[in-house]
């Protein structure tokens, strides 16, 4: 059942044709193997034992697909060799490009909230986007959480939530370790779900989403189960 779940949940990543998200659940997965592999060897053991198994599930249900789902698929793929051609790819670029030219404008306080949008900047086009016009990139969204954030608040609104992505990184590592330790496998796939989560939003604009926010919530709820238990454990001593 537990191989059945994981490979509905990968054909559902690989359907949804989202690079950044195959790379972001790539990098929690090896988050989740290098944490594993150091803390409980003989997890990873089994792990690679049942390998073939997985990969071979997944080459029967490969073949199971549509063909145009197939060729899609495939082709969404092969763009990662020539990403300066891609449209998606160049456009979240030029999307960083006006974030870091309005946090300059106004690095302080940034330009209001929900202001990025609504702002226009001159933008340095080339490649695929070369003749198009300035215009035609005022109303669009960042697609980047961080440098939208970053545009919109500035130092005064950014210092406050990078504080908090990195107590809730390091202090939810530390509670992870203390629970896989302790056999307690859940920790580790919260804080698997943080590391892919934080790079996923750098190709899409989150912040103000719920699961953002339920996700950091997993993370700190982590961190006072860990303080309450070791506290609790101190206090048997």
């Amino acid at each position: 059942l537990s191989i059945l779940r994981v490979l509905i949940v990968a054909f559902a990543v690989i359907i949804n044709s989202s690079r950044s998200s195959w790379i972001s659940v790539a990098a929690g997965i090896v988050f989740f193997t290098l944490v594993l592999s150091f803390l409980r060897p003989h997890k990873v053991g089994m792990a690679l034992f049942l390998l073939p198994l997985i990969l071979g599930f997944g080459f029967l249900g490969w073949n199971l697909l549509p063909e145009p789902v197939q060729s899609a698929i495939s082709l969404r793929a092969s763009t990662f060799q020539n990403l300066e051609q891609d449209k998606s790819y160049v456009f979240r670029q030029l999307m960083v490009q006006k974030g870091l030219k309005l946090f300059e404008e106004s690095p302080i306080i940034g330009v209001g909230a929900s202001r990025f949008r609504k702002e226009s900047v001159v933008l340095e086009l080339s490649g695929v986007f070369k003749l198009y016009e300035q215009s035609s990139f005022d109303r669009k969204s960042a697609h980047n959480s961080y440098v939208g954030f970053l545009a919109e608040s500035g130092l005064i609104g950014s210092l406050p939530l990078l504080v908090l992505i990195l107590m809730l990184a390091f202090q939810g590592l530390k509670a992870a370790v203390g629970s896989v330790r302790r056999e307690d496998l859940w920790a580790l796939s919260v804080m698997a779900s943080f590391v892919g989560m934080s790079i996923h939003m750098w190709t899409i604009s989150a912040l103000a989403g719920t699961v953002t926010w339920f996700a950091y919530g997993l993370v700190a709820a982590l961190i006072i189960l860990e303080n309450h238990f070791q506290e609790t454990t101190q206090g048997q001593k």
